[in-house]
C-alpha cells in the first residue's frame, strides 16, 4: 500500500462466493532501515483498507474521470442505479502517477431488508481514508412494500457501519420524489413513481433499503427479524430454526474471535471471551443477520 513507517497485517474473510480483505497497519516508529526493536502498538491499529470482489457482483477498472454509472446491476430481484459521479482523486502513487480504481460489487439476501444488499468496494481516494468521490445511488424497493409505506418517509436507503449495524443514510427530512442534479451529500429519498430509495453519499459499503431505525424494517412477515442474546445465549429468530446457521463472534473491528454452527436456532458463546463482541449469523439459503455490540461478561 506503499504507507512507509508502518507495520500490518491482512485479514482474509471467505464466505461462498464472496471474498472480504482488510488492511491493518500501526506506525512503526521508523521510516527506513531496520526495526531493531518491537515498539508496543497497543491500541495503535488502524483499518487502512477493506476490499474484495464476488461472482455474483461486477468488477470495473476506472481511470481518471470514468462514470460510476458503469456500477449499475440488477440481482436478487433489485435493481440498483448509480444516477451519477466519476472516478477522481486528486492523489497519486509513490511516482505521482494517477491512480485507477479497480470497483467491485457483492449482492447478498438481508433477513428484514426490503430490497437485496449491495456491496461496494474499492472507490476510496486514498490509503487510510474511506472517502470515496461522490455520487448518488439509487436502490429498487420490494413489491411488498406499499405506496403508503413509500410515501410516509420511514423508508430509506441503508448503509452498514463500522460494527455491522445498519444505519440511515442522510440526514434530515426525506424528500419524496426524484433525485435531482443539484442534491448535495446527505440529501435523500424516495422515488414513488420508481420505486426507488436514493441518497448522495461519499463512501463505499453495504447498501440496503430498510427503515428510519438502526435494524431493518419488519419483514414481509410482520415481525421484525433479529438476534437476541442473553448472557452467552445467541437465540435466533424462530423462522430460522431447522436452517443450517453458520455463526460468527467478532470484536468491534471485526476480527472473527470464535465460530460455529446451529440448526435448532441457538447458540452459545464460548467462556473463554468477554467484552464488547458482535454477531453474525449467515444461513446456507443467503440469508444474513448481525448483532452489534454485545457487551459478554
Amino acid at each position: 500500500a506503499q504507507e512507509l513507517g508502518s507495520v500490518g497485517y491482512t485479514v482474509v474473510e471467505l464466505d461462498g462466493d464472496r471474498v472480504e480483505i482488510a488492511n491493518w497497519a500501526a506506525p512503526s516508529g521508523i521510516q527506513m532501515g531496520e526495526l531493531l526493536q518491537a515498539p508496543d502498538l497497543t491500541g495503535k491499529w488502524t483499518l487502512r483498507r477493506k476490499w474484495g470482489w464476488s461472482s455474483r457482483g461486477k468488477q470495473e477498472l476506472l481511470a481518471q474521470g470514468d462514470s460510476l454509472k458503469v456500477l449499475s446491476d440488477s440481482s436478487m430481484g433489485t435493481r440498483v442505479r448509480v444516477l451519477a459521479g466519476i472516478w477522481k482523486t486528486s492523489r497519486g502513487d509513490f511516482y505521482n502517477r494517477p491512480v485507477y480504481a479497480l470497483a467491485a460489487t457483492d449482492w447478498r439476501r438481508v433477513e428484514g431488508m426490503s430490497s437485496a444488499a449491495w456491496t461496494l468496494w474499492g472507490l476510496e481516494k486514498a490509503v487510510g481514508s474511506f472517502a470515496t468521490p461522490t455520487f448518488a445511488l439509487a436502490m429498487g424497493i420490494d413489491a411488498g412494500v406499499s405506496d403508503a409505506d413509500l410515501r410516509s418517509g420511514k423508508i430509506r436507503l441503508m448503509r452498514t457501519d463500522s460494527l455491522g449495524a445498519w444505519k440511515p443514510v442522510g440526514a434530515g427530512v426525506a424528500r419524496i420524489g426524484a433525485w435531482k442534479s443539484t442534491d448535495a451529500v446527505g440529501t435523500y429519498g424516495v422515488d414513488v413513481d420508481r420505486r426507488e430509495a436514493w441518497a448522495v453519499v461519499d463512501r463505499s459499503g453495504d447498501f440496503a433499503v430498510g427503515g428510519s431505525g438502526d435494524v431493518a424494517i419488519r419483514p414481509r412477515s410482520g415481525a421484525r427479524a433479529m438476534v437476541s442474546v442473553s448472557g452467552r445465549m445467541v437465540a435466533l429468530p424462530a423462522d430460522w430454526a431447522g436452517r443450517a446457521v453458520r455463526v460468527e463472534v467478532l470484536d468491534p473491528r471485526g476480527h472473527v474471535l470464535e465460530r460455529g454452527t446451529t440448526v435448532s436456532g441457538t447458540w452459545s458463546i464460548g467462556q473463554s471471551l468477554s467484552g464488547v463482541v458482535r454477531i453474525r449469523c449467515r444461513s446456507d439459503d443467503g440469508g444474513v443477520l448481525e448483532r452489534g455490540a454485545v457487551l459478554v461478561r
